[in-house]
C-alpha cells in the first residue's frame, strides 16, 4: 500500500506540473481563455496520471475497461473539486484558501475512489 501511495503522490506531482504547463502554454502562447486551456490541461494530465498509476503504481496492464473506470473517477473528481471550490468560495474563502481546501480534500478522495473501484477489479 505504501508503494501505491508513493506512486500516487509522484503521479500527482507530475500530473499537476503537466496541467500547469499545458494551461499556461495554451493561454500565453496560443491566446486561449482559462476555461478551455484548463479543460485541455485536465485531459492531458489525467491521461498521464492514468498511465503512471496503472503501469507503475498498480502494476496493471492498460485495458479499455480500466481506462474507462479511471476516466469516470477523474470526471467525478472534477465535479467534486468544482463543488468543493464553489462551496468554499460561497462560504467566503479567498482564492488561495479555496485552492488549499481543494488541494487538501481531493487527493485522499481520488486515491480512495481509484483504490476501491478503478483498480480493485482490474485484472
Amino acid at each position: 500500500m505504501r508503494r501505491r501511495i508513493g506512486w500516487f503522490a509522484v503521479s500527482g506531482l507530475i500530473a499537476t506540473s503537466l496541467h500547469a504547463l499545458v494551461a499556461l502554454t495554451a493561454t500565453r502562447q496560443f491566446g486561449w481563455t482559462a476555461g478551455p486551456a484548463n479543460g485541455l490541461a485536465f485531459v492531458v494530465a489525467s491521461i498521464a496520471s492514468y498511465y503512471i498509476n496503472t503501469l507503475l503504481g498498480a502494476k496493471r496492464e492498460s485495458t479499455l475497461p480500466l481506462f474507462v473506470r479511471f476516466c469516470s473517477v477523474a470526471a467525478i473528481c472534477a465535479v467534486l473539486a468544482y463543488l468543493i471550490a464553489s462551496g468554499a468560495s460561497w462560504a467566503g474563502a479567498g482564492d488561495i484558501l479555496t485552492v488549499l481546501i481543494v488541494s487538501a480534500a481531493m487527493p485522499p478522495i481520488t486515491f480512495t475512489m481509484h483504490t476501491l473501484w478503478t483498480y480493485k477489479h482490474a485484472h
